[in-house]
């Protein structure tokens, strides 16, 4: 078997005021709100949150459980 097809996932929802561009593991997954991105329970995922003249927030998430994965950012100005 080259892959396992019974490897759960669930669904990433990531919202901010202001919108703001999405990174997941550095690889860019869109701009916010992001719904129901896929993860894959057990793995670890790198979240970054970026808008120019805000500061970068960043998230280390591993999934786990069955409820879906529900982020909310408020992202502050740089001084």
């Amino acid at each position: 078997r080259t892959k396992r097809s019974s490897q759960r996932t669930l669904p990433l929802r990531i919202e901010s005021k202001p919108r703001a561009t999405i990174f997941i593991n550095d690889v860019r997954a869109g701009e916010t709100p992001l719904l129901n991105r896929q993860l894959t329970v057990g793995r670890t995922y790198r979240i970054r949150v970026e808008r120019a003249g805000y500061r970068t927030r960043r998230e280390t998430i591993i999934p786990s459980g069955t409820a879906p994965i529900r982020r909310s950012y408020v992202l502050e100005r740089k001084r």
